[in-house]
């Protein structure tokens, strides 16, 4: 009997050694931890993935491609953790966080508590559908038909591109260098870099931490429409004319021109890109099965016939309100051999205050 109680305690102390600590809380997904995308309907460009964990004290979220099932630091090299909000909600007792998923795939998410405790889970996006050049732009709808026989509408729209460079364009570039964007030249006034969200720093010269690149334009009319009465300011006050190319959010390789670059400086929000027209009076057709997500309202989304409805003014939805001159993105369905019609799958409203 003794030698049987030596036997497994050797054998005990054997396992104790040779497995290691923790294992099954490493391989299990963690039921406190749900994500929810904002929609399961076709969309386009990204879906935001809403994070609701039953956690206290988190203090930082990780996302990464894959199905990720353990939590140990050598399964989560090179995952996202940088910008992403934490928040906990006192009143659901819930720590809540977002990300967006910008292709078809699974994404898993690691949560880590003040006490150094991990926790995971992952959601599989397949929503998302194929993108058109056009769609990547940013578009104005210029007009709008009365409903045919079926209650489907056309639309017309021109489309505006984001003026961009490169980060190769740019690299090793100092104030007061002269540079070519897309033939028109400017002149480089500020290199900048952020400190924290609210503070930024002045650069020598481009580099791999640079966030923002100040440049004046020799010639103002090559960026602004100065007939426009909108930007008459610039032929009242020619120094506003300088804007600045802001390291992408999707790419650390492209930087985007933008007006309000001084906001962003200033640790805002900025929202008004500098653009090209590139194509006008696109025709497009629009039916009930066309989404269309509001700018003031992202998680809800209306009938394209509903939509434009509400447009031409023959009906009317409570709390939906339709802004004629706001941008948009427009994507087009794709046929069943992988062709762009002309037949609208999904409208988003961008936000611009």
């Amino acid at each position: 009997m003794k030698f049987k109680r030596l036997f497994v305690g050797i054998l005990l102390c054997i396992l104790a050694v040779l497995i290691p600590q923790g294992v099954s809380a490493q391989a299990t997904v963690s039921k406190k931890i749900v994500l929810t995308p904002a929609t399961v309907n076709e969309t386009h460009g990204s879906v935001w993935i809403d994070v609701s964990a039953k956690l206290k004290n988190v203090v930082s979220i990780e996302v990464k491609r894959g199905k990720i099932k353990k939590t140990a630091d050598k399964y989560w090299k090179d995952c996202e953790k940088e910008d992403i909000y934490l928040y906990y909600n006192k009143e659901t007792k819930t720590t809540e966080s977002t990300f967006f998923a910008y292709e078809n795939g699974t994404y898993s998410v690691r949560l880590t508590v003040k006490s150094g405790k991990k926790y995971v889970n992952y959601i599989t996006v397949k929503n998302l559908a194929p993108v058109s050049e056009r769609g990547k732009m940013t578009a104005r709808i210029t007009g709008v038909s009365e409903p045919d026989s079926k209650g489907n509408y056309t639309i017309t729209a021109d489309y505006k591109a984001n003026i961009t460079m490169s980060f190769s364009d740019l690299k090793g570039k100092k104030v007061g260098d002269v540079i070519s964007v897309n033939g028109r030249k400017v002149e480089i006034t500020g290199i900048l870099t952020m400190v924290d969200a609210y503070t930024t720093k002045e650069q020598k010269k481009v580099d791999d931490n640079t966030e923002c690149v100040v440049v004046f334009p020799k010639k103002a009319s090559d960026f602004y429409d100065t007939s426009d009465e909108y930007y008459s300011y610039i032929l009242e006050n020619p120094d506003s004319a300088a804007f600045g190319f802001i390291r992408s959010f999707n790419s650390k390789d492209v930087f985007v021109a933008y007006e309000d670059y001084d906001y962003w400086a200033d640790g805002g929000d900025y929202y008004v890109p500098l653009t090209d027209t590139v194509y006008t009076d696109v025709k497009l057709k629009v039916t009930a099965k066309t989404n269309v997500k509001l700018a003031y309202s992202p998680t809800d989304r209306l009938s394209g016939t509903d939509y434009f409805a509400v447009w031409n003014g023959t009906k009317e939805i409570e709390g939906v309100y339709i802004m004629p001159q706001v941008d948009v993105h427009i994507y087009e369905k794709v046929s069943k051999d992988g062709q762009f019609t002309d037949t609208v799958s999904e409208i988003v409203e961008i936000y611009t205050p």
